[in-house]
């Protein structure tokens, strides 16, 4: 599809309607505050306001067409900064700070709550956060089983999955789910091939897992796919091109996949894309 305007590895990407936004990351600069809008219809760009706080590896999530970045990184220090972006004003607004600062986190958003999943700061972590947009308030939820950072976390009916990512001892296979209702987390059929900072998106129920890298530390282009109602996994057609952190989204039963690097952290070597690739299941 047509190329991102600016080339950069682990944005924040989350979709409002027909228009994916991809906030921050980090590129040859430095971090970035950058806010690019994406049309799935028209298959072009333009740019919004820029976050207030430049950053990477946050996490991000929509509650009622607003859509909300969390936590990250900005110049080698973790962050509890929250703050929210409405697209129809072109506005951010401050909310009340995260209480455990830390990046390479996930966020979801289910029954109008954002959760806020994993993550790391100085070690990998299991903490739970859940955010409510209507009071601006924290909550503790019970922890991950398995403590990591990069992992794909997808809301799959009333669960939240959370498969593969970076745990204290290396790359994880771990996969679980979290039931909101009872507040405990149950352990899933293992990922086959286990990786961290992948295009993560669900469709038809379905979790898909594309790019990212493996214990190797090198980018993959495979596409893991995961039937939550078999508690199973398969393969798909790979990506065209090998990536690791190309976070992304879904709109009508495609998901969409933005920019990336050939390297997990960014080094003076690092080949930052600006590619957007999609996948039709």
């Amino acid at each position: 599809m047509a190329p991102m305007p600016t080339a950069r590895y682990a944005p924040a990407v989350a979709a409002i309607g027909a228009k994916i936004y991809v906030v921050g990351g980090v590129d040859t600069s430095g971090v970035l505050r950058t806010n690019e809008i994406y049309d799935t219809k028209t298959n072009t760009w333009k740019t919004g306001a820029p976050m207030p706080t430049a950053r990477w590896t946050a996490g991000a999530a929509v509650v009622k067409g607003i859509l909300y970045v969390i936590g990250g990184n900005k110049n080698g220090k973790q962050l509890k900064t929250v703050q929210s972006y409405d697209p129809v004003r072109n506005k951010w607004t401050h909310r009340r700070f995260m209480p455990t600062k830390r990046d390479s986190l996930s966020a979801v958003a289910l029954d109008r709550l954002v959760y806020a999943i994993g993550g790391y700061q100085g070690s990998r972590l299991a903490v739970v956060e859940q955010y409510d947009p209507a009071t601006n308030k924290w909550a503790q939820r019970a922890p991950l089983t398995v403590a990591k950072s990069g992992s794909a976390i997808a809301a799959v009916g009333n669960t939240i999955l959370a498969a593969g990512g970076l745990s204290n001892s290396g790359i994880t296979a771990d996969n679980e789910a979290y039931n909101p209702s009872t507040n405990s987390w149950t352990t899933l059929a293992p990922e086959t091939h286990p990786l961290q900072a992948s295009c993560t998106g669900v469709v038809a129920k379905v979790l898909y897992v594309a790019g990212g890298t493996d214990s190797t530390g090198a980018p993959r282009s495979r596409l893991d796919v995961y039937a939550f109602s078999r508690n199973r996994w398969t393969g798909g057609a790979p990506m065209p091109q090998a990536v690791i952190g190309a976070y992304g989204a879904t709109v009508k039963g495609r998901l969409y996949c933005f920019g990336g690097a050939s390297q997990g952290y960014p080094t003076g070597s690092t080949v930052f894309y600006n590619n957007v690739q999609v996948y039709t299941p």
